[in-house]
């Protein structure tokens, strides 16, 4: 499923609403040039990502395939599916500081670690086949 990987931080630095454990809102995103399929599970990015997004990746197109929130209490770290081949695990490393994993079909792909910005986009992906591209959001909740 994923070849090369990527990571870009579309936000610069955070402050946590809750001392010791920080909430995410977690969006599995497929990026393509292609047409959107004839699948009614696929949505639409939100406006205001898919305009974050285009403005520093190659694709078109990105469709939302799954959405979950998640927890992660301090020092610690917590592993979410996002579909039957992708997950991620985030750990919460204090001072509002994460670093998030991206996991496909049970290899780890990419790794970044930086500050997290509540209601700011931390995107982590990996390239597919197809020219296509799969990508992790992770946005921390205000």
């Amino acid at each position: 499923m994923l070849g090369s990987w990527l990571c870009l931080a579309i936000s610069s630095s955070l402050s946590s609403a809750n001392a010791g454990q920080m909430t995410f809102q977690v969006q599995l995103i497929w990026g393509t040039n292609g047409d959107k399929p004839n699948d009614p599970k696929l949505l639409e990015v939100d406006p205001k990502l898919r305009a974050k997004l285009m403005d520093v990746l190659q694709w078109k197109n990105y469709y939302e395939v799954a959405s979950k929130p998640l927890a992660v209490a301090d020092s610690s770290s917590n592993k979410l599916r996002l579909s039957d081949k992708c997950e991620i695990e985030v750990k919460n490393l204090g001072a509002a500081k994460v670093e998030i994993q991206l996991i496909g079909e049970g290899n780890p792909y990419a790794k970044v670690t930086q500050k997290a910005v509540p209601g700011e986009p931390i995107v982590i992906g990996s390239h597919d086949k197809n020219r296509t591209a799969w990508l992790a959001v992770v946005t921390p909740k205000k």
